[in-house]
């Protein structure tokens, strides 16, 4: 049963957090969302894109000793 928590949290974890974030930039730039409205589209698929492409590429924190 952990499990299944485990993959679906996987599956929508990011998926909502991008999501909140672009809420977020929507909330804080009406006047440039205005004239663009589905504007955060376009920062959410970037921001994806970006985690996924670390995760694809295994990059992971080194050790500064």
């Amino acid at each position: 049963m952990a499990l299944w928590y485990w993959i679906l949290e996987n599956l929508t974890g990011p998926a909502f957090g991008i999501l909140g974030l672009a809420g977020f930039l929507y909330l804080i730039g009406p006047p440039m969302f205005s004239k663009i409205p589905y504007l955060w589209i376009a920062f959410a698929v970037i921001i994806w894109a970006f985690g996924f492409t670390l995760s694809y590429l295994g990059i992971s924190r080194r050790s500064s000793t």
